[in-house]
């Protein structure tokens, strides 16, 4: 999609892509969400709200729980 031809585009043409966590397949918890994105490198987050704006972040460290819990 377009999306994806402009997100390479910032982080890098080379760059792939795998879905780590998805809120309503995995569960809307940070459990959830650090047991599948904690330490997996690079990581782009994409947030679509519920009255369809799209936005995210993009951090090129992984992921760590700061109390290490």
């Amino acid at each position: 999609s377009e999306y994806i031809q402009t997100i390479k585009k910032w982080i890098g043409n080379d760059s792939e892509f795998k879905l780590l966590y998805r809120g309503t397949r995995d569960g809307l918890n940070n459990n959830c969400f650090y047991s599948n994105c904690e330490n997996k490198g690079p990581t782009l987050t994409v947030i679509k709200s519920d009255n369809d704006y799209i936005f995210g972040g993009y951090t090129s460290v992984s992921f760590l729980r700061s109390n290490g819990k």
